[in-house]
């Protein structure tokens, strides 16, 4: 391995030297340079050392276990090595070298897409170690396992729909049945006329309401069938937020917005998500009859952590969550102060059919909760039914754009 005495170029660089660690100390430098090289090769990870013109001067023994190149001594990185990023590295590298400041990148896409790297810039007093890794059978497997979980609920959802579909059919069956009896019984002349009329209007307008009924659960399959694939494109929270106001006109609830100055762009399918959000407002706003605020906010995650608010509390913690890679993600949350939900119907949320609506069919948390996996995002709910601390928060996580 040419590696071995490239460390030295560290030591005479004609910048001056550092002094020892202490004067007692009996390590040596030349022994310090050796203790860092050892450190450096054992890092599982291909690390690249350059100096303040980012010409490289080490690299350790991570890069033979690579299937790509070795950097070359002396070539200048990210100009001569390892160019083809989508941001200018180069650029970003002399930044981290003249602030002082370590940079970060979760998923830089390299080689025109063939790899996806997580890249960490360390300044120090003479230019930077760089960290690489390569994420990409990481990201090919988080896709397979979106893909299955968006397998999981199609499946779901299209034995719910059936299910729905071959009631509203056994009904309308049936009343087709009654009102053929009573044509009969006016045919005949038997039984009271205007009882038989009267009868067949009703089952007409019952039939009316399971033939609309049918016309929504195809609606919702055809919309559903649309959410399986996104149309991904470069949009921002207001995008996704936009038209939501409408939902809450005419009645007593009013929406106030929490948002940072500045928040992440993200790239979605900007009509799904839209619907996404609006689905939650509905609920919210169904869950407080009574009206007032329904809050809907956004914050900016970092390296997939974030504040998980008791808002009955008034108390935050940061909290990894599991399903979040280490990368960037915009949350959209929607808060109510409403009745919230039991504990018992927290752990049937987004089990298929189920619903707590006189009405509902459950589809509507479903879809939504399909349209973010599909995005490679995630939900999150919490809630309560304490006295004078009721209400419920949905949160939804999508992976956000690098700047």
């Amino acid at each position: 391995m040419q590696t071995g005495n490239n460390m030295d170029a560290l030591e005479n660089r004609g910048e001056p030297k550092k002094e020892p660690l202490s004067e007692t100390s009996s390590v040596s430098l030349e022994q310090q340079l050796k203790l860092i090289k050892a450190i450096l090769d054992s890092h599982p990870e291909p690390t690249i050392v350059v100096d303040k013109d980012l010409k490289v001067v080490y690299y350790n023994e991570a890069h033979e276990g690579e299937n790509s190149s070795i950097p070359r001594i002396g070539s200048v990185m990210y100009r001569d090595y390892a160019s083809h990023h989508t941001i200018d590295m180069y650029k970003e590298t002399v930044a981290a070298i003249e602030t002082g400041k370590e940079k970060r990148f979760s998923e830089l896409t390299y080689n025109g897409g063939k790899k996806i790297l997580c890249i960490r810039i360390q300044p120090y007093e003479y230019g930077a170690i760089i960290t690489c890794r390569n994420i990409t059978k990481e990201k090919e497997k988080e896709k397979e396992v979106a893909h299955a979980r968006s397998l999981e609920c199609i499946a779901d959802f299209a034995s719910l729909i059936a299910h729905d579909l071959n009631n509203c059919f056994t009904a309308m069956v049936g009343l087709k049945s009654l009102m053929s009896v009573e044509l009969d019984n006016i045919e005949r002349g038997t039984g009271n006329i205007a009882d038989s009329v009267r009868n067949i209007r009703e089952y007409v307008s019952e039939y009316n309401l399971s033939s609309k009924r049918v016309s929504g659960l195809i609606s919702k399959l055809f919309s559903f069938s649309k959410g399986a694939k996104p149309n991904l494109e470069d949009i921002s929270f207001s995008d996704a937020a936009s038209g939501i106001e409408e939902i809450v006109r005419g009645n007593k609830s009013r929406i106030q917005y929490k948002l940072p100055e500045k928040l992440y762009r993200f790239d979605a399918d900007r009509v799904q998500i839209n619907q996404v959000i609006s689905n939650l407002v509905i609920n919210a706003v169904q869950a407080a009859p009574d009206g007032g605020p329904i809050i809907i906010g956004a914050e900016n995650i970092a390296n997939g952590e974030s504040y998980v608010a008791d808002f009955l509390l008034g108390k935050k913690e940061i909290h990894k969550l599991p399903n979040l890679s280490d990368r960037k993600y915009i949350k959209i949350f929607v808060q109510d102060f409403g009745v919230g939900i039991s504990k018992e119907n927290m752990a049937k949320l987004f089990t298929p059919g189920f619903t707590t609506k006189e009405n509902g069919h459950g589809i509507g948390l479903m879809g939504s909760y399909l349209v973010v996996i599909s995005h490679n995002g995630y939900m999150t709910v919490e809630s309560s039914q304490e006295n004078g601390k009721s209400g419920t928060i949905f949160s939804i996580y999508l992976p956000a754009k690098e700047e």
